[in-house]
This record gives structure tokens, sequence and C-alpha cells, in this order.
């Protein structure tokens, strides 16, 4: 069917035939491709919408009655399988006019497919607004931010959505971003700097479950799965590294001073969940001097507060650092180690990697065996913004200081999109689920001054 209709879709004459014949040729070409051809399915329906008033003067049938045969079509064509042709026709459903748009199908939508194109989200956003399906716009606002980031306009959206709903802790969080971007009205400044949300909320979590679940949802397979081993073996991969790295020494301890310091490295010490190296390392590929605390290579410059000093310390904690958050690396140090534990022991390095391996829970040795292949998958710079996001995410579930986090995220000079993924973050429905289950979520009532104002924009003090 491709080869039939692949020909039409490059007319390139202009009548209104040869235009209908051409959105007829993508609406054939998106059944048959794989599902990554959305957009055609959407290039056809804008068409059709076009020539809606003078579809009858065509030999073409209307979009409803297109529609309504692809569909019989999906559901009962025995070369798709079950997980596609309940994409397919959720795709199709959403892609009709406002007046037939049914929200039971927009949240379909939005719950079966992980990842849709922005223009789809952009264009359902539309939809849902003319027809005033609040609860699904506010969804819709937060999946279009997991693709790009949030505009002004849409935090000054969904402050009202959520209000309006009662979600007032998603409006307080959502005021903290407007207020870490300069742009929170001054009139609820004060309001906002007693909600609950300027203070440090250090939070123990209970395990690597609801970390993973929450944490990673929205990330593709291959990356969850490797960042969810490198939370299994990665904290204890700084002592194996130790052994591989002739040149690495062990860096000394010194015990925390400063009572900042020392209640960041406590609750850090209270993850029990999270494994521990023994002892901390400086490696070949660091500062000789190893002095000071050991930076991801992100930041810049490091505030003195307790959610930038954890963020630094989780990296440690975690073996991000051992690696410098290069996969690359890491992936050339598991080359040398995996052929030398499966020759015959012989020699001090060989004993010593048996050990280390020896030691491994049965989960983290799973993850060791699984981690090589996830290696592969994964590229440099993919890996290295991934480890980003994980760390960075990690922190503020640690510490739900989200204030602080966003504004340290500034002062450190982090790439731009690093902040737009942890508003996106903070600002997502699995976040919110996350902060229900460790009681993270009381805050105070948006008073309803503030509820019924039109906008709770101010001028900006910064460019974003």
């Amino acid at each position: 069917e491709e080869a039939l209709w692949r020909p039409v879709s490059g007319f390139s004459e202009t009548t209104l035939l040869a235009i209908g014949l051409r959105a007829l040729s993508w609406f054939h070409l998106y059944l048959v491709r794989d599902l990554t051809h959305e957009p055609l399915l959407w290039d056809a329906f804008e068409v059709f919408q076009e020539l809606a008033p003078k579809i009858e003067l065509l030999p073409l049938p209307d979009w409803l009655t297109l529609k309504r045969k692809a569909l019989a079509h999906v559901g009962k064509y025995p070369g798709y399988d079950e997980v596609n042709r309940a994409r397919l026709l959720r795709q199709l459903a959403v892609a009709t006019d406002d007046r037939h748009l049914i929200g039971s199908d927009v949240a379909r939508y939005l719950s079966g497919v992980s990842q849709p194109p922005y223009r789809v989200l952009h264009k359902l956003h539309e939809k849902v607004q003319a027809t005033g399906l609040d609860e699904l716009e506010l969804q819709i606002i937060q999946k279009k931010a997991q693709i790009a980031h949030f505009t002004n306009h849409e935090l000054d959206r969904l402050w009202t959505l959520a209000c309006k709903w009662q979600h007032y802790d998603l409006a307080w969080r959502i005021a903290s971003v407007l207020k870490a971007r300069g742009v929170l009205h001054e009139d609820l400044v004060h309001a906002w700097s007693i909600s609950g949300e300027k203070r440090d909320d250090f939070v123990s979590l209970t395990g690597t479950r609801l970390v993973v679940q929450g944490l990673l949802a929205e990330l593709k397979s291959h990356e969850k799965k490797l960042l969810e081993a490198l939370l299994q073996v990665g904290p204890l991969l700084p002592d194996l590294l130790y052994i591989l790295d002739p040149k690495a020494k062990v860096r000394r301890s010194k015990t925390p001073s400063n009572p900042m310091e020392q209640s960041v490295q406590k609750q850090l010490e209270e993850l029990s969940w999270l494994p521990k190296a023994k002892k901390d390392y400086i490696f070949s590929f660091e500062a000789p001097d190893g002095t000071g605390l050991r930076t991801p290579r992100f930041i810049e410059i490091l505030p003195r507060n307790p959610w930038s000093l954890g963020l630094v310390l989780l990296a440690n904690r975690l073996g991000l650092s051992a690696w410098g958050f290069s996969l690359k690396r890491l992936n050339l140090y598991l080359g040398d180690v995996i052929p030398r534990s499966t020759v015959a022991r012989q020699g001090p390095t060989p004993t010593k990697i048996a050990k280390w391996l020896k030691n491994l829970t049965p989960r983290a040795r799973q993850a060791w065996y699984d981690l090589p292949a996830l290696l592969e998958k994964v590229g440099e710079e993919d890996g290295f913004e991934i480890q980003a996001k994980l760390l960075t995410r990690l922190a503020l579930l640690i510490n739900q200081n989200h204030y602080q986090a966003l504004s340290s995220l500034r002062v450190m000079r982090v790439p731009l999109w690093l902040i737009w993924d942890l508003e996106a973050f903070l600002l997502s429905p699995d976040y919110a689920q996350i902060r229900t289950h460790v009681r993270g979520s009381k805050r105070m009532v948006v008073p309803q001054t503030l509820q019924n104002r039109e906008s709770i924009l101010g001028l900006p003090t910064e460019f974003i």
C-alpha cells in the first residue's frame, strides 16, 4: 500500500483535488508505517478541515467518514499487534474537530502515549481549552513541559487550574518556579514565603522502588534500565575502580565542622537503602591534590546552602563522580575488568576483583552483569544528561526546598535544559504522588483573593 500512495504524496499540483489526494495519501501512509509517523495523521486532518466546505464537490470522503473506516480497519486488521492497535486507536480518536472531541478519548491518549509529538499536544491544548476540559488541560500543559519547557504564561494558566481544582500544593510549587525565574508578582511573595515552600524539607526515602517509579517515569526504556542498574551497583563501583586505576588514591576523610555540612551528611547517611563505598577516592582523571568538594562537571559555581551541598555529596554517594559522569570512561573500565573477572585468579588484582564481586548483593550483581550491554545503548552526551537528571531529581526528593533548588541551579550556571527538566519534574504528577507518599504535600490553602487574580506574573527581574 505504501508503494501505491507514496507517489501521490509528492503531488505538486495545487488544485483542490490534488491537495485532497495528497492529504489522503498522508493518511494511508500513517496507517501503514510505524507509530512515529503520527504527524502525518495531523497533516491530513488539517487539510481535510480546510477542504470541509467544498468536500462535497470532490470525489473524496469527508474526515469523519474516512476516520470511521480507518477505526474499523485498525480494529480488525491482523497485521497490528495489540499494543500498536491500541495506540493507533487512541491517536485516531483525538484527531477530530472540537465538536466531536470526547474528554475520555483525550485522557486515554495522554495516559497511553508516553512521548506524543509536541505539535499534537499543542493542538490538543487548543481544543481542550476551547471546550473547557480544565483537568485535561492541566495534564496537557504538564506533558508539554516534559518535551520542551514551561512558558511563563503556561505556568500562570497552570496556577489558575491548580487553584480551581484545589491542588494547593501544586499551586505553591508553581509559585516557587515563578519566584526562581524572577517573575512572581510581588503581591504573592509574602503568602508564598509562609506557605511552607521556603524551607528545608528533608525526607528519608524508603527504597529504590519509589525512586525508580517516580523519578524516571518518562525516560526511554533503556535509559531507565541503565539508571536503575546504576542505583543498584553504582555506589559500590568506586571501590572497584580504585583497584583498576593504578594512580588512584584514598582521600583523607575529614569530619565536617560546619553545622550545615553535618546536617546534610547526616541526612545522606540515613539513606540506608542506598549502598555506600568503603572509602572516598581521588582518581587519575581528577585534580592531583583532590582538595575541597568534588563538584559535578556541569557546576561552575557552588552556592553554600544545604540543597547545593546535598547535590554534590549525593553525586559522590551515587558513584557518579568516580567516572566524572562519563559513561565512555566507565565503559572503558568495565571493558577491562570483565575479562579479568572470568580468567584464572592469579595475582592480587584478580583476587581483589573476585572479592568485590563476591560481596555484591544478588540485585547488585544482576545490575553489574546488565551494565555493559546497557552502556552500549546510551551515547556519551545522552548518558551525561540522564545522569545529571537523576542526580538533581534525587537531590530534590531528599531536600524538597524547591525554590532553593531552582535558584541554586541558576547560580551554578548549569545548562538551561537541566533547569527546565527539574521544573517539569517538580510540577509533574509523578512528583506529586511521591510527595503524598512521604507526607510532604501539606501546604496552606491559597487565599481566595490570590485565587481570583487574573495573573500572578510580575515584571521579570532576570532573563529566562
